[in-house]
């Protein structure tokens, strides 16, 4: 807000609504995103996200993200919970 300009966004990445973001301890430049659209993505922070270069993975669970998290002794495992029951 104190420049006025537009901060980077991710368009293309998710369909539905986005339900978690979290950057990861274990490779602080890397955020992974969940989404109600059952993709979990990883994009890299030091590449322009106007450009496709900024995606590095993603995985499609199927159904909906509610929360996504780390473990492991650097946090370099991933956990996801679905909405499904």
């Amino acid at each position: 807000r104190r420049t006025a300009t537009q901060l980077p966004t991710m368009d293309d990445t998710h369909m539905e609504d986005v339900t978690q973001v979290k950057f990861c301890p274990a490779s602080p430049h890397h955020v992974i995103t969940a989404s109600v659209d059952g993709l979990v993505a990883v994009h890299d922070t030091r590449k322009p996200f106007t450009d496709d270069d900024a995606f590095v993975a993603a995985i499609n669970v199927g159904t909906s993200v509610e929360e996504v998290g780390l473990y492991g002794p650097h946090g370099e495992r991933m956990w996801v919970r679905t909405g499904t029951e």
